[in-house]
């Protein structure tokens, strides 16, 4: 007996409707765990048990999220269409490293950071 036995008299075309929606489904949860695995996080636990005031790369949260907020800005007053954009941002990230006296690596490391944490911008 096929599973779709179970739920009465489905149509092929339903019954492939229902495959490809597991199919993607289980395809998102392998990507999400994917990403996961990439980024060094172990998942939720991970991120359940930080707190607010965490430290990373010697900077506080509250550090971070002024570093991402500032290149944020920057990155918004640059035109897509300037054909030095990608200069320009990349510019960003090293006056930020600069400022908050870091490497470039760890400002990267703080917008994924911000971007995966969903922060607002002021």
């Amino acid at each position: 007996m096929k599973l779709w036995d179970k739920f009465g008299d489905l149509s092929e075309g339903k019954q492939f409707l229902i495959a490809v929606a597991v199919a993607v489904f289980i395809g998102a949860w392998i990507i999400v765990g994917m990403v996961a695995l990439q980024s060094g996080g172990s998942g939720p636990a991970e991120t359940s048990t930080e707190t607010t005031d965490s430290v990373k790369h010697g900077l506080t949260e509250a550090t971070r999220q002024e570093m991402y907020w500032k290149v944020c800005k920057v990155q918004d007053g640059i035109d897509p269409y300037d054909p030095q954009y990608n200069e320009k941002n990349a510019e960003a990230y090293e006056v930020a490293a600069q400022h908050f006296g870091v490497t470039v690596s760890v400002v990267r490391q703080v917008v994924v950071e911000g971007v995966q944490k969903d922060w607002l911008l002021p």
